[in-house]
């Protein structure tokens, strides 16, 4: 049993059950009974891997393993590790997880790396946009499946993207309604919902973690755990809202984050989508006790600051090599802590998008071209030119697109809510491109099915789009452009017929591949016809 207990040494091969061989280069992390290496294809020695180790699992571990793998390797989600096999070795007792490896930091390292141990506003719903993309994902699935160990650490920034992954789906969990659904371990203490400890759970477990999360980002504390604030005695909860601990919340945020967080699991929110959405909501439109957020955030989302870019870009530098980790020979029998190993296999074409348009930059080209490049896909050759992260910091907005009056016409009422027929509006980009772009939509008709239709340009591009709007307000729309990319609107009506833009996304004309992403805001034209 002890030398079961030791982790397998740089330079070892293992062998999977078809018979290829994986050569260890290095250990990212280990527990007494488990450990993750990193691993190439002896092969063709191109290829690395992520290899995760359980050494002399029982019946559950080895369940939970097999679970998780199988869980994963069913998913297709461009913010989720991808899963090749699992395998064993009967001969050392142990089983093996071979997955992509993704080299970055968590946001728990991220954030102790700040001078005040926490992120703005604008920084946080930057980082996890992705990832309330990813839980929608997986709770929308025919099962849904609930992650239920949502936390900063559990969340990867991968160096050279900077767009974030949701890792370790050791407690995840596939809901079934009306059936109890069991738990193997608690979760995390300040993340783990009450329902952990010893109930049912189902996707609201998730929204109460991820508004525990946005809490640590935010304020730098982690919350007071659940069970505490359930066995507390006295009339007050525990947890100190969000605004209290950090007076840079806005309150109207803070009561946001309270509702995620609530004991009852029927008193937060019905769906992640719905908490964004709030939570969007409340970052545009005033706080009723303290006034606005800021005076810039009347019309979009805050405003990433040069210190929140210099936080991005530095997630998007390339690492150089790491050196290789000594395994200790004995170690207690605690659980890993995780260290991740997956690649994001797009990380070097995003990487040499960057450089390339940061290159632009430094010859003196217009923001307008670069923003305009991103949906052109005129993308130049990488430069060996060291990004200057303060010229990115500079946001021009292309010139004003201003319905014409051949598009004017009064405002329709679809699906009961009032729409005009022409738009402006400007797309504020967080992903690859670092700036504002002015765009239009015009000629927004019903068809006779109740679906929206019109027509969208931008400085250099012009396309058609569909979409629907429901009773509540919430628009989806979807522009086809000429140049065959997609652009995915998301967005709610507010009074009259304003839009509060919440996010957009730019797709590759297979939709399969995320080239961009952002926030947006529109109005009518000023010159639309009464």
């Amino acid at each position: 049993m002890l030398q079961e207990q030791l982790t397998l040494p740089i330079g070892a091969t293992i062998q999977d059950q078809s018979g290829e061989r994986y050569l260890i280069e290095n250990l990212l992390g280990q527990g007494g009974f488990s450990a993750v290496y990193l691993v190439r294809e002896r092969r063709s020695r191109q290829k690395r891997y992520a290899l995760k180790e359980m050494i002399d699992p029982d019946n559950q571990e080895r369940g939970q393993l097999t679970f998780e793998a199988g869980l994963l390797r069913r998913l297709s989600h461009r913010s989720l590790p991808r899963v090749y096999q699992v395998f064993e070795d009967t001969s050392l007792n142990r089983i093996y997880m071979l997955m992509d490896y993704i080299q970055g930091k968590d946001l728990e390292q991220l954030r102790r790396e700040q001078p005040e141990k926490r992120f703005s506003l604008a920084l946080t719903l930057t980082l996890l946009t992705p990832i309330v993309d990813a839980l929608t994902y997986l709770h929308t699935q025919e099962a849904p499946i609930v992650h239920r160990d949502i936390k900063p650490s559990n969340i990867i920034v991968p160096m050279g993207t900077g767009e974030a992954m949701l890792v370790d789906f050791g407690l995840a969990k596939e809901y079934v309604e009306d059936k109890t659904t069991s738990v193997f371990r608690y979760g995390t203490p300040g993340y783990a919902a009450p329902e952990q400890y010893g109930q049912g759970t189902n996707i609201r477990t998730d929204i109460y973690a991820l508004g525990a999360t946005i809490y640590t980002l935010l304020t730098g504390k982690v919350p007071t755990d659940a069970l505490t604030r359930t066995m507390s005695q006295t009339e007050t909860d525990p947890l100190l809202p969000a605004d209290q601990v950090c007076s840079s919340v806005a309150g109207s945020v803070s009561r946001i984050i309270e509702k995620a967080m609530s004991l009852r699991v029927e008193d937060r929110y019905n769906s992640v989508e719905e908490f964004w959405q709030a939570l969007s909501i409340a970052i545009i439109q005033p706080d009723p006790e303290t006034g606005p957020i800021s005076e810039a955030l009347t019309s979009k989302q805050p405003a990433l600051s040069a210190k929140d870019i210099e936080v991005l870009s530095t997630t998007r530098q390339p690492v150089g090599p790491q050196k290789p980790a000594t395994a200790s020979r004995f170690q207690p029998r605690t659980r890993l802590r995780r260290t991740y190993g997956y690649v994001d296999k797009k990380a070097a074409t995003r990487k040499k998008i960057l450089l390339s348009l940061l290159a632009l930059i430094l010859v003196g080209v217009a923001m307008d071209l670069l923003l305009a490049s991103t949906l052109w896909k005129h993308q130049s050759q990488p430069t060996a030119s060291k990004p200057i992260v303060k010229q990115v910091h500079t946001q021009v907005a292309s010139p004003t697109i201003v319905c014409s009056n051949q598009y004017a016409a009064p405002p329709e009422t679809i699906n009961g809510t009032v729409l005009a027929s022409c738009y402006s509006g400007t797309m504020n980009h967080v992903g690859l491109a670092l700036g504002s772009q002015n765009f239009q939509l015009t000629n927004i008709k019903e068809t006779a099915t109740g679906r929206l239709i019109g027509q969208f340009a931008t400085i250099g591009q012009n396309g058609s789009f569909t979409g629907t709007v429901t009773k509540a307000g919430n628009i989806n729309i979807t522009v086809i452009l000429t140049s065959k990319q997609v652009i995915k609107f998301i967005g709610t009506t507010n009074t009259g017929d304003q839009i509060a833009g919440q996010s957009f996304e730019i797709y590759d004309a297979t939709q399969t591949t995320r080239q961009d992403y952002g926030d947006w805001t529109a109005a009518p034209t000023s010159n639309q016809a009464k």
